[in-house]
């Protein structure tokens, strides 16, 4: 027999993994949603880079070229041309501004942007930080993943490019890395053209 304080125990823990299961379902439900279901915790998608999580050792992306030479990791190149093609029949002219970095052009690019604060007036060490919101440091940028790119539009109003990049980017597989309002999370400001 069962006193009352144990019932309410047993009561209390099966209510606890009803829970537990129901959001791993839900949890579940929406990554499948779109066409990505992670399969382990290796699986090159999960690659984290940023401040604090550098470009792992050894880190080496088969890369392929788009027609205006910026280049990606073949793995994302067919879903990257999928959207472009959708994103074309919405009306839509884009092209990749920027793909794979090498640390090397990724350190021009934080230079080059510290150099430019430098001629504006800022003090040394508040150039450095002020470049680390916009710029990540070398070893530090999903760029030379080979996974993210800069995506811009071939006319002077990107908004409706970004939007639709917004909206529809994680059907493909994809995300607003830097999303707007998320910037004390993600430690970058806000760029609608990142997409990883």
């Amino acid at each position: 027999m069962v006193n009352k304080q144990t019932g309410k125990k047993i009561v209390l823990s099966l209510v606890v993994v009803i829970l537990i299961f129901a959001a791993a379902a839900f949890c579940g439900a929406q990554v499948r949603c779109g066409r990505y279901t992670p399969n382990d915790q290796d699986d090159w998608r999960l690659t984290l880079v940023n401040a604090d999580h550098s470009v792992p050792d050894g880190y080496a992306p088969t890369l392929l070229t788009l027609s205006n030479g910026e280049q990606v990791d073949e793995r994302i190149y067919p879903d990257l041309q999928r959207m472009f093609d959708d994103a074309r029949a919405a009306g839509l002219s884009l092209f990749v501004r920027a793909g794979y970095r090498t640390e090397d052009a990724q350190e021009k690019i934080m230079e080059d942007r510290v150099d430019a604060l430098l001629r504006e007036g800022w003090p040394e060490k508040a150039a450095r930080k002020e470049a680390r919101r916009t710029v990540a440091q070398p070893g530090h940028s999903e760029h030379e993943l080979g996974l993210a790119v800069d995506i811009n539009s071939h006319t002077s109003d990107e908004w409706p490019l970004y939007a639709w990049l917004a909206e529809h980017a994680w059907q493909y597989g994809f995300i607003l890395r830097y999303p707007q309002g998320k910037e004390a999370v993600t430690g970058y400001a806000y760029e609608p053209w990142h997409i990883r």
